[in-house]
């Protein structure tokens, strides 16, 4: 059995992760696959680490300044990963007009 993960991009462009399990049948030229979505799994994963780098920071002491700078990388890494809110992207089809065709 193998187990990967891999990047979707969906129709609407946000980005998830799917956990893949895969089996082959012997002899019989078939694959059997099952994918799961981990997309909030590796969120959690990404704000997990960057919280845990800026209070390592903070538990050795390391000057305010350093600390701020180290908590506006890791918010800047943590948002450029995440997918923009459902309002913020366009959408991919105009709405359909109401007024009536036209004959030429």
């Amino acid at each position: 059995m193998a187990e990967f993960e891999n990047r979707s991009l969906r129709a609407d462009g946000t980005e998830r992760w799917l956990q893949w399990s895969v089996r082959p049948v012997t002899g019989g030229g078939l694959i059997y696959a099952a994918a799961r979505d981990v997309t909030e799994r590796r969120r959690a994963a990404r704000e997990q680490t960057a919280l845990r780098r800026v209070t390592t920071l903070v538990a050795r002491g390391v000057p305010l300044r350093e600390v701020f700078s180290e908590v506006a990388d890791q918010v800047g890494n943590v948002l450029a990963a995440a997918p923009p809110p459902s309002w913020a992207t366009a959408p991919t089809e105009p709405p359909p007009s109401s007024a009536p065709p036209t004959v030429p």
